[in-house]
């Protein structure tokens, strides 16, 4: 068979057409496991001290697990320190797949 002035072998056609679609099927499968992991922070009114708030919400939207922490910190951007957390509580469910999302405009 000959493509773009390439000639291949038709069997060998079909072996990357089957390697391909199982590498993708792999990807697929990963995804199905795949988490949406909300993250965000508030610093409160007295400046050294913030909060982190949590939610991970599976492929479905649908609530999974959530937590909240109050962080005493002194110099820490609030927002790295959330998306630290996140990703820990994250891993601690046992989540390997995620999306993380947050709303600062600096991550």
């Amino acid at each position: 068979m000959v493509h773009s002035g390439f000639s291949k072998n038709p069997a060998n056609i079909v072996r990357e057409a089957r390697k391909y679609l199982a590498s993708h099927q792999q990807i697929n499968d990963a995804q199905a496991g795949l988490v949406e992991v909300n993250f965000c922070s508030v610093v409160f009114a007295e400046g050294q001290n913030f909060g982190v708030g949590v939610v991970i919400r599976d492929s479905n939207g649908i609530f999974v697990a959530g937590m909240a922490k109050k962080i005493v910190s002194r110099g820490l951007d609030a927002e790295i320190t959330a998306m630290k957390e996140a990703m820990l509580f994250a891993l601690h469910q046992g989540v390997q797949y995620v999306i993380l999302e947050g709303d600062s405009i600096k991550l």
